[in-house]
């Protein structure tokens, strides 16, 4: 093979290889399937046109990892659903907040795990990690479920 010959294929394969940018699409969860969310991110859910933020874990008593506790314990967290609309203003476009709604869910069925907020049922299946003695918690992920009402 002819160098001209290998360098043309070399370049042709570079030029008509996959987009560099079409991994990188940002996360999005669907509706009626499970996704997670790290504490302080939010990721849109389809084909709602809200994003769903973590906003806060508001306490933590659940029974650390390798202790006896009277009781199983609770977390509760706050989450946002946000919606977004695009208004059309001479100049461009401006995504302009119509609706942020917080929605506060347990992990322990002693209390709300699902509520309801917009014409959607959300709900806590898990909030990862669990507690362990004498070491703070701060690095959350909730594992949520959402659906039409």
């Amino acid at each position: 093979m002819r160098a001209g010959t290998f360098l043309c294929i070399l370049l042709t394969g570079c030029v008509t290889g996959a987009d560099p940018g079409a991994g990188a699409a940002s996360p999005r969860a669907q509706l009626g399937e499970e996704f997670t969310l790290a504490l302080g991110d939010s990721i849109p859910l389809d084909p709602t046109g809200y994003s769903v933020v973590f906003e806060k874990v508001l306490e933590d008593s659940r029974c650390p990892t390798g202790t006896t506790c009277v009781w199983e314990g609770n977390a509760r967290i706050e989450i946002m659903l946000r919606e977004f609309s695009t208004d059309n203003p001479p100049g461009g476009k401006v995504m302009v907040e119509v609706l942020d709604l917080p929605i506060e869910l347990n992990t322990s069925p002693k209390f709300p795990i699902a509520k309801n907020g917009s014409g959607l049922l959300v709900e806590l299946r898990r909030l990862e990690p669990t507690p362990r003695p004498d070491t703070p918690t701060k690095d959350y992920v909730a594992t949520l479920f959402a659906r039409k009402q």
